[in-house]
């Protein structure tokens, strides 16, 4: 068993990716994506990540126990912050940026499976906040598989 980034990979049969962890609240929003061989393919390259747990479906089943490839964990946040950046543009006219995100990976995604990318503006009525947002992703099952907080600046 090794951590990794944050990340312990003892496998899909290890009793921590068993347990599915809910979101605690409905999101604002969200966005609905399944990530494709050939986009793990293409980015692994751009990033140089030539790790057989991101290419090859065999290794990621037989050495390291899990059903298939692992989405990279930078793909996912890239994933996250283009889908909340487009939201987020969209719906303003005061041109918002992402200032800065906090995140950790909780559980791995997969390729050609589901996730679910959400955003919900922390706080609510009178105390929500204009530039701090609650971001997960869920997997396909519905569980947590990453979670943090952006923060949006606004350009003049």
């Amino acid at each position: 068993m090794r951590d990794r980034a944050g990340i312990l990979d003892g496998g899909v049969n290890d009793t921590r990716f068993r347990r599915v962890v809910k979101a605690p609240t409905n999101p604002d929003f969200s966005h609905l994506l399944i990530p494709s061989r050939s986009l793990l393919f293409r980015y692994s390259a751009l990033t140089f990540n030539a790790h057989s747990i991101h290419l090859d479906p065999s290794y990621a089943r037989e050495v390291e126990g899990y059903p298939d490839v692992l989405v990279h964990g930078p793909l996912t946040l890239t994933l996250m912050l283009t889908v909340f950046q487009n939201h987020i543009s969209d719906a303003s006219a005061r041109r918002p940026v992402i200032g800065s995100i906090e995140y950790r990976n909780l559980a791995p995604l997969f390729v050609e499976q589901e996730m679910r990318i959400c955003a919900k503006r922390k706080g609510n009525g009178e105390r929500a906040s204009a530039g701090a947002w609650d971001i997960w992703v869920e997997g396909p099952d519905g569980g947590l598989a990453v979670k943090g907080t952006v923060h949006i600046l606004y350009q003049q």
